[in-house]
């Protein structure tokens, strides 16, 4: 590591201003999750994804909502993990339940007088208002019985999850509505985020390498790297340095990336 303080202060201040989510982006995901929350009492969903890790560069184009299914979806899949367990992959059709949560939601966002475009997708419900400049992911998930190494519950959620967005629906369909689900632990991600958060120099480093990563996908079809893993990473060289500034930590990222992806 080399004397960087004073290049790292430039890359500090280019990323609090230049990548970062604007303050009145924030103040509306802010306001239109506290939305959502009221629209679904009784309803256990939280946030996941980027922007709650803040790791999201700006423009801030969605919100990922995990909602946790009632009691009897979540036996049923439960069940159906069990066996699995046994002797394969998990498979279960989710979409009657979100299309219920579908409807629920229009006919709420109906009675409050918001102008809303909901849509049912293989893994998801997306929510997109009007006017809103991003939209709102929500996904299915059930608690696997599993705790992580904070206490929290580690869900499974459906495995095209981790598909491309244009690849989606195709692979869907070739499964004839059975979703594969996989394990996730999105409350140890962020619990995470928040420790490494204590040095600002982190989440500002991994929106650098985001929108560097960005610029290397333009015109490419298949960029294998994605921004998570881009960010794993970079939350393993902080986990080992904790103490790192920007410029040391982006050096380091380059310096060793072709040994963090010689495998899977």
């Amino acid at each position: 590591l080399i004397m960087t303080d004073d290049i790292s202060f430039v890359l500090e201040e280019f990323s609090r201003k230049y990548l970062s989510p604007l303050q009145k982006e924030r103040d509306a995901i802010s306001y239109r999750y506290e939305q959502l929350r009221a629209l679904l009492p009784g309803s256990n969903i939280f946030q996941s994804g980027s922007y709650i890790r803040k790791t999201a560069v700006n423009p801030a184009h969605d919100l990922d909502v995990i909602w946790v299914m009632p009691e009897a979806v979540q036996s049923a899949i439960m069940k159906a993990y069990s066996n699995a367990s046994i002797g394969g992959q998990l498979t279960y059709d989710v979409s009657q339940s979100l299309s219920e949560l579908a409807n629920l939601l229009r006919e709420q966002y109906r009675k409050i007088g918001v102008t809303v475009e909901i849509t049912e997708q293989s893994h998801s419900v997306k929510i997109k208002i009007e006017k809103d400049t991003f939209s709102i992911d929500v996904v299915p998930a059930v608690k696997s019985g599993s705790l992580n190494s904070y206490g929290d519950d580690i869900f499974l959620v459906p495995e095209i999850q981790k598909i491309r967005h244009e690849k989606r629906e195709e692979i869907y369909s070739l499964r004839k509505g059975q979703l594969h689900w996989i394990l996730s632990d999105p409350k140890f991600y962020l619990k995470e985020s928040e420790v490494l958060n204590i040095n600002p120099c982190y989440r500002k480093a991994v929106k650098f390498i985001k929108v560097w990563r960005r610029a290397c996908n333009a015109g490419l079809i298949d960029f294998e790297l994605q921004s998570f893993h881009l960010e794993q990473i970079m939350a393993k060289i902080f986990s080992i340095n904790s103490d790192l500034n920007m410029c040391n930590a982006i050096i380091l990222f380059l310096k060793e990336l072709p040994d963090w992806i010689s495998a899977p």
